[in-house]
Order: structure tokens, then sequence, then C-alpha cells
């Protein structure tokens, strides 16, 4: 008899946990359906030298960016690579769309634009300072 009260209310709460997680759930995708982000979020990985992990670190940063559900540019940062370094970059690019192989400069420049484009983050004062 005490056996199946236990039973029965370890399967009455793991129902309702499942109809919490359920709700949950549809709830996260009504949410993630309604609003947009308005500003696109950038994935930046700083790689110098030979960068013998290049590739595996771009894969696990797709890999996040799948968990995430969220379409997000990866940009290699070219802070000194070798010149095979970046071939593996150049690779890794044409693989994938949106893994970018760019230079400080060049990603400043882009990320500028990019702000001018989206509206920016604006200050309290709006006057972009």
């Amino acid at each position: 008899m005490g056996m199946n009260l236990w039973q029965d209310g370890i399967v009455a709460m793991l129902a309702a946990i499942g109809l919490t997680s359920l709700v949950w759930l549809v709830a996260g995708a009504f949410l993630r359906m309604s609003r947009s982000p308005v500003m696109k979020p950038v994935m930046v990985l700083p790689a110098s030298g030979a960068a013998p992990a290049l590739q595996q670190s771009v894969h696990e940063l797709e890999q996040l960016r799948g968990e995430l559900r969220a379409y997000t540019t990866i940009v290699i940062l070219d802070c000194g690579l070798t010149e095979e370094a970046q071939k593996i970059g150049a690779l890794l690019c044409a693989e994938d769309r949106a893994v970018v192989l760019c230079t400080a400069e060049e990603f400043a420049q882009e990320l500028m634009e990019r702000g001018r484009a989206d509206g920016g983050i604006q200050h309290a004062g709006g006057d972009g300072t």
C-alpha cells in the first residue's frame, strides 16, 4: 500500500514536470517567433600566429550558435595569423557563409557601419557619446 502511494506520487510529480516543461517549451517558441532582436550579435574569435586550434574553435562556436538557435556571424579576428593559418581561416569561411575572416581594422569599420545601420545602442543623451 505504502509503495503504491509512493509510486503514484512520483508519477504525479513527473507528469507535473512534463506539463510544465511542455508549457515552457511552447511559450518559449511563441516568444521567439514574436520578437526578433533589433541588433544582431557577433561572436569574435581573436587568433594569432599558427592558431593550431582555429578549426576546432570555429566548429565549437558553430555548435554553440546552433544550441542558442541564433543566427550569429562568427568573426575570426586576424591578429597576426601566419599565411597557413589564414588559408585555414579562408577555408572555414568557404564552408560556412556566416564565418568571416578579417583584420582588426576591417572589423572596426564593419562594426561602425553595422551600428549605424541597426540604429546602434544609444546612451541616455541620445547623441551617441
